[in-house]
């Protein structure tokens, strides 16, 4: 049983697919897969199509998968590259979504915004106190403007996309493995330092490029 979840303020490519099978239920972005051709200007690989429906086949008599988050990594285990493109266009739906609200118009795409992010979670968030809903949706936000930054300052790619954006994982160049979302979580709920995060990323990088 699919449903196309039709949101008005977005153009169709970010329209979600919701499949459910039983208890089994996952999330797509069929139409994006036809927007991606013209983004690109290339054509798709022949039987593209075809190989999308088996990926769907295939994930929704898998079940859940055993390895996310840190375990993930640990066993070097990628997602399969259908789940990390979903995962791609859900990150560029709240990235998107992020961009439009008022409370984030001034967070640069760069070193800069990390600094007002963090000062945003301080700002709203307490050590210990769960967020509201609506904290929850600001921290979402928080996460994929973060998220945008790493992906552009460093490069890095979507490793392994299992289970709730909170598990998920980036992979840098250098093969360092973060968790970007996870990481605005911990920061909200434990006062961590985003900005030294990301210097230290860049330390690594620069000592990378010496090398």
């Amino acid at each position: 049983k699919a449903k196309l979840i039709e949101l008005k303020d977005f153009d169709e490519w970010a329209w979600p697919c919701v499949i459910s099978s039983g208890e089994r239920e996952i999330i797509t972005y069929p139409i994006a897969r036809v927007w991606k051709i013209i983004w690109h200007n290339i054509l798709p690989d022949q039987g593209w199509a075809l190989k999308y429906f088996q990926y769907l086949s295939d994930e929704i008599s898998a079940g859940n998968s055993a390895y996310k988050g840190v375990s993930a990594v640990k066993n070097k285990i990628r997602s399969h590259p259908e789940k990390i493109f979903d995962a791609e266009m859900e990150h560029k739906r709240i990235f998107t979504l992020a961009q439009t609200l008022e409370e984030f118009s001034d967070i640069e795409i760069a070193r800069t915004g990390i600094s007002k992010i963090d000062k945003e979670l301080k700002k709203r968030f307490k050590p210990e106190i769960p967020p509201s809903a609506d904290g929850w949706r600001i921290l979402r936000c928080c996460a994929h403007l973060m998220t945008e930054i790493l992906i552009k300052d460093f490069k890095a790619t979507w490793f392994n996309v299992e289970g709730n954006d909170g598990f998920w994982s980036l992979e840098m160049p250098w093969k360092t493995y973060i968790f970007p979302i996870g990481k605005i979580f911990k920061a909200a709920s434990g006062g961590e330092n985003l900005s030294v995060f990301y210097d230290n990323l860049m330390a690594e990088k620069l000592r990378q490029a010496k090398n």
